[in-house]
């Protein structure tokens, strides 16, 4: 069984026992948690290398880091609130003269899914009518 398919328990008490001796015995450990001892010695290696460079072993949130702040929602939220006819590129140009970072409109359309709003379609009202 490779290191990912394991449970996030056995990891944790791998883990444990990894930091309790100074030189663990993977095969030991592998057999207490019904594993391979490879899958040991990735933990292990995963967690000397996040030592050594003082970083955590385990991103909060895996990947790219978000360009949108929870801040700029909140921004965008209330700004669709009073305007909800609003182009994305015109949410794009609010967040940049607002907080100065640029988004792409493909940014703008994953924010507009995760604060709730699935079908910003784009309607003209029109002057007049007959």
């Amino acid at each position: 069984m490779s290191s990912r398919h394991l449970s996030k328990d056995v990891k944790d008490g791998i883990r444990t026992l990894l930091e309790l001796d100074s030189k663990p015995n993977f095969r030991k450990i592998a057999a207490s948690f019904g594993t391979t001892s490879k899958s040991v010695a990735y933990i292990y290696k995963k967690m000397r290398k996040a030592r050594i460079m003082g970083v955590p072993e385990i991103a909060e949130t895996p990947g790219r880091p978000r360009s949108i702040t929870v801040d700029m929602e909140i921004a965008v939220t209330t700004l669709l609130d009073r305007a909800p006819y609003l182009y994305q590129d015109e949410i794009a140009d609010f967040i940049w003269e607002s907080y100065e970072v640029r988004v792409t409109q493909s940014t703008v359309c994953r924010l507009l899914k995760r604060i709730g709003i699935t079908r910003k379609t784009i309607q003209r009202v029109p002057k007049e009518r007959n």
